[in-house]
This record gives structure tokens, C-alpha cells and sequence, in this order.
């Protein structure tokens, strides 16, 4: 299978490239690709950082697919796998781009 690229995007630190096979994460039709879905926001209920990022997506008219980390614990893995193994909310992925934390904070 063809490996899809992301870029892991921390406003506060570099960006890194990475390259992984997201077909073996279990949510290969929920991956966004440009023009084609829409995009996916892990988050936590106790996590002020994902409320806030929440209603500023809302604010926007952003629609997105929310996967509230508390209800399906078992999407943790993927969390770690975009974030380069860290265990933090929110995480936005968008058109192949991952977003950590609301401006860079989280």
C-alpha cells in the first residue's frame, strides 16, 4: 500500500515531516485528504486546551469529526502515533497536517 505523508505541526516548536502507513491505525476512511473529509479532533473533556480549540472551530463554522479520547480510549495509540508519542489533547488533523495543542499550548 502507498504510505500518505503528514506534517506534525507545533506552533511553538519546529515542524517535522513524518511519513507513516495510516492504514494500519484502524481509521483509514476517517484520514483527511483535501477536499474529501472532514477533518478529525481528538480531544478530552478535563483538556480546558480542546474546549477552547472546540469553540473556536464552532466559532468559525469549522465542521469537524470529534473523537472524544474518554469514550474511545482505544484511539489513544493513533494520538500518540500523530503526535510523535506524546499523550496530549487536542490534536487536529487536517488536510494531512496534524496540530497539537490550541496555538501551540497543550
Amino acid at each position: 500500500m502507498r504510505e500518505k505523508s503528514i506534517t506534525l505541526r507545533r506552533p511553538s516548536m519546529s515542524s517535522h515531516r513524518l511519513s507513516r502507513d495510516l492504514t494500519n491505525q484502524g481509521r483509514q476512511s476517517n484520514l483527511t485528504t483535501p477536499d474529501t473529509a472532514l477533518p478529525i479532533l481528538y480531544t478530552h473533556p478535563e483538556c480546558d486546551f480542546s474546549n477552547m480549540l472546540k469553540e473556536e472551530l464552532d466559532e468559525e463554522g469549522v465542521k469537524y469529526e470529534e473523537i472524544d479520547l474518554s469514550l474511545h480510549e482505544d484511539q489513544w495509540p493513533v494520538v500518540e502515533k500523530l503526535t510523535g508519542g506524546d499523550r496530549t489533547t487536542p490534536v487536529l488533523l487536517r488536510n494531512g497536517e496534524v496540530e497539537v495543542g490550541f496555538h501551540g499550548i497543550g
